[in-house]
Order: C-alpha cells, then structure tokens, then sequence
C-alpha cells in the first residue's frame, strides 16, 4: 500500500495537484489508505482530477 501512496502523492505534486507539505502532514496524520482519502477530498484534488486521472 505504502507504494501506491508514493506513487499517488508523486502524481500530484508533479501535476501541481496538491503541495508535497500537504500530503507530508496526511502522509505523517493518517495511514497510507486514509492519507488518499484525505488527498482526494481535497478541494484542489477535485478540480484538478483530470490531470491525475491522465497522469496514472
């Protein structure tokens, strides 16, 4: 799980998705699982899904 995290999170940061501070403090609150949880509810993740969707 731990994978796909670093792989999600990597995503985002280079699409300029969410900031790599953000996701450290869901990264270091929460599990892997919940961290993508707390990623993908995020305004910016919302508005922004199209990028991810074609980046993975």
């Amino acid at each position: 799980m731990i994978k796909i995290f670093d792989e999600f999170a990597s995503i985002c940061i280079k699409n300029n998705i969410i900031k790599k501070q953000k996701i450290e403090e869901f990264k270091n609150e929460y599990n892997e699982i919940d961290a993508i949880v707390s990623i993908i509810s995020t305004e910016e993740f919302i508005l922004n899904y199209e990028k991810v969707e074609s980046a993975w």
